[in-house]
């Protein structure tokens, strides 16, 4: 059985399904969890706007200062999450920069997991072609079995 599970949220996305799974799988098992959340280029403006912005002190103080709310918000999300699921295990979060697949890649090969679990969204047409699918990177770049849970389909 696992005994150290990663589990893949987006907070721009809808996190509930993969975390959910996560922390039942984590309760039965009696397993470990962290979680990782990657901040993306889209939502990242260095990424874009080019290396010249890093160089700026008050630029690298906002990004610091935004990734420390974005920790604190992915906190807050796992939290109520753990005790609606009653884990009683600790959580370890980590919030990464860059790339979505890069990010969560890097995290399952620094870390010692036997298990991944990750939203897919099911995009199709423009939306996949834009976007990409991070699951089918994942799934192609890393070792350990890989959990994929449908997100819920957003309401028009």
């Amino acid at each position: 059985m696992y005994k150290h599970v990663l589990a893949a949220i987006d907070v721009v996305e809808d996190v509930q399904p993969a975390l959910d799974e996560a922390l039942r799988l984590c309760v039965a098992a009696g397993a470990r969890l962290a979680v990782v959340h990657v901040v993306t280029p889209y939502q990242y403006p260095s990424q874009w706007m080019g290396p010249a912005l890093q160089l700026l002190p008050q630029y690298r103080e906002q990004v610091a200062a935004w990734m420390s709310n974005t920790e604190k918000q992915v906190r807050a999300l796992v939290e109520t999450q753990q005790q609606v699921v009653g884990y009683a295990g600790e959580i370890e979060v980590i919030v990464r920069q860059g790339p979505a697949a890069d990010g969560i890649a890097d995290c399952v090969a620094q870390g010692h997991y036997d298990l991944l679990v990750m939203a897919a969204h099911a995009r199709r047409g423009l939306g996949r072609a834009l976007l990409g699918s991070v699951t089918d990177a994942i799934l192609r770049r890393v070792e350990i079995p890989v959990l994929v849970v449908r997100a819920r389909a957003k309401h028009a």
